[in-house]
């Protein structure tokens, strides 16, 4: 398997063990810890409508998954592109779904372009971030 292809199982597979509602399943694709970055409303090239999002540990990962009674996500590639040094990569999806928590919150999100950022570790892609809203200049 080529390393994209790597790449893609890592990011097919974090969302399936969400949508089957397998937390460890899910934290299996992902590093230690995860940053996100979001965008504020406004031209895109500011560079001030950018924001830092959560920074979570994988404990904290686990605690915000289990959070979810039901979660599923539609999506497509539209970029994907592998570092020279075969070890860092990032994928950029167009995203549509629903995620519903056990105390009955909702967050539904259609046609989201979102950056996943992976690093190959001990032989093994994982997540390490994303940054969300990357398209959207009306977010």
């Amino acid at each position: 398997m080529s390393n994209i292809e790597q790449v893609h199982a890592c990011i097919d597979g974090m969302f399936n063990a969400q949508i089957n509602g397998d937390v460890d399943g899910a934290l299996s694709f992902m590093a230690d810890s995860h940053c996100i970055w979001n965008v504020r409303a406004g031209d895109l090239s500011d560079p001030t409508i950018w924001k830092a999002g959560g920074y979570a540990t994988r404990i904290e990962l686990k605690e915000w998954l289990s959070k979810q009674q039901s979660y599923k996500c539609q999506y497509k590639y539209l970029h994907t592109d592998l570092h020279q040094s075969g070890r860092a990569a990032i994928v950029v999806l167009e995203e549509t779904g629903k995620a519903v928590s056990h105390d009955g919150r909702t967050h539904e999100w259609t046609e989201v372009v979102n950056l996943w950022s992976l690093a190959e570790i001990d032989g093994t892609w994982k997540v390490t971030g994303s940054m969300h809203h990357i398209g959207d200049p009306d977010r």
